[in-house]
């Protein structure tokens, strides 16, 4: 005759290679094992964050994929902004329709469609397609030493703020997307030192 499990005693399984414990419960009759309790599923405790349309949108189109990541991690870490990055021209012009931007870091030379080019379709639609917007926003391009002599015609333009050179002095971008970014209080800018 089996014996019976006081109601504190664990229960076992019939196979020793996978024993079964479960913990102690109240039992109502001599047959009912209790059921094993799992523990509870954790608390997600709501992330103190901003809303995607609170945090001004930036967009970074650029050729070389590791301009991209160091100057989203640079821009993001510095200056109170979320950074949209891509490779490609068209995929840029696309976003301009989907979203509305703070400010644009375009490259020159994007191997589908260069930057100028790329500027002007989003100068004409932008405001067409997001209502209460009368301009595209401001532009920082992001060419080569050899486009230093177009300086003056790339930056004759209002919308445009600066031209900085590849390979990218970091300081410099920061101080000139501050013109246009709010920074934030716990990180303060780095200074030349």
């Amino acid at each position: 005759m089996p014996t019976r499990k006081t109601p504190n005693a664990p229960v076992k399984s019939a196979n020793p290679s996978q024993p079964l414990v479960v913990k102690p419960c109240a039992v109502s009759s001599p047959g009912e094992v209790c059921p094993p309790r799992f523990p509870a599923a954790p608390q997600l405790l709501p992330t103190p964050h901003r809303s995607p349309a609170t945090v001004p949108q930036v967009l970074l189109a650029h050729s070389d994929p590791a301009l991209l990541h160091l100057a989203r991690e640079s821009l993001e870490t510095f200056l109170h902004c979320q950074v949209r990055t891509t490779t490609s021209g068209l995929a840029a012009f696309d976003r301009t329709l989907q979203g509305t931007f703070q400010c644009l870091l375009l490259d020159l030379h994007l191997l589908d469609l260069p930057g100028e080019l790329l500027y002007d379709l989003i100068s004409r639609t932008y405001p067409k397609v997001h209502p209460g917007t009368l301009t595209a926003p401001p532009v920082v391009w992001l060419g080569l030493p050899a486009d230093q002599p177009r300086h003056d015609a790339l930056t004759r333009e209002a919308r445009t703020k600066a031209l900085l050179m590849v390979p990218l002095n970091i300081q410099r971008l920061l101080h000139t997307a501050a013109t246009l970014l709010p920074e934030k209080s716990i990180a303060p800018l780095p200074t030349a030192g």
